[in-house]
């Protein structure tokens, strides 16, 4: 196996939703867990807006990253 098991090598931790609805383009990032905890203790959040741009350097990211992870098989 070539370098680290993250593509990033540093430990980034974040959850990406991508949504395409007709001509909207949705992005959401964030850290939020579904836990009591995370709603009640931590400050958790996430972001999400409709831009074209963000989405689609998020889902070049993505695509990237997806195709690294594969290539350590």
């Amino acid at each position: 196996m070539r370098g680290s098991a993250t593509p990033t090598a540093g430990g980034i931790h974040a959850k990406l939703v991508l949504v395409r609805t007709g001509e909207e383009r949705w992005s959401a990032v964030g850290s939020l867990n579904g836990g009591e905890v995370s709603h009640k203790l931590n400050r958790e959040v996430v972001l999400m807006v409709e831009h074209p741009e963000i989405y689609a350097r998020l889902y070049s990211v993505f695509e990237r990253d997806w195709r690294l992870s594969n290539a350590e098989e």
